[in-house]
């Protein structure tokens, strides 16, 4: 497909029978937009005992220029903020070390086209309880 996500098309129509071409029709124009992208999930990384990592995956839309990613604290209620802007349709996941064992988050996506509209994920909840503490021997 030549179509480009965020870019205006205008159109006109003519049809042609027998009788030749008719005149032509009123212009129309229309911007296709990117479809939105969806969190597929959110892992922790289970080794981290100190910092956790939360790892973002969503699914990657070919033909827009990025994503924006956007956190909220819903513990501490803190609104959506940017954490990080992603250069690159191609990547479609996000390492977060910038959060805390025990509270709840709220995550979107937003993909950005190359008009610069925005299309945003629903957003997705997690909360990660921290690991269990690890078990030592004395002797």
């Amino acid at each position: 497909s030549t179509v480009v996500w965020g870019l205006k098309y205008t159109y006109k129509v003519r049809s042609v029978d027998a009788s030749g071409p008719s005149h032509r029709s009123s212009t129309v124009s229309i911007v296709v937009r990117a479809p939105s992208p969806k969190i597929e999930k959110i892992e922790v990384d289970t080794a981290a005992e100190e910092i956790p990592t939360f790892g973002i995956y969503w699914t990657k839309i070919p033909g827009v220029i990025g994503y924006q990613i956007r956190r909220e604290n819903v513990t501490e209620q803190t609104g959506f903020r940017k954490i990080r802007t992603v250069n690159d349709w191609s990547i479609g996941n996000l390492a977060d070390t910038s959060v805390r064992w025990g509270l709840s988050f709220r995550y979107t996506v937003t993909a950005i086209d190359k008009a610069g509209h925005t299309h945003c994920s629903d957003p997705f909840r997690t909360c990660f309880r921290a690991p269990a503490p690890k078990l030592f021997r004395t002797e």
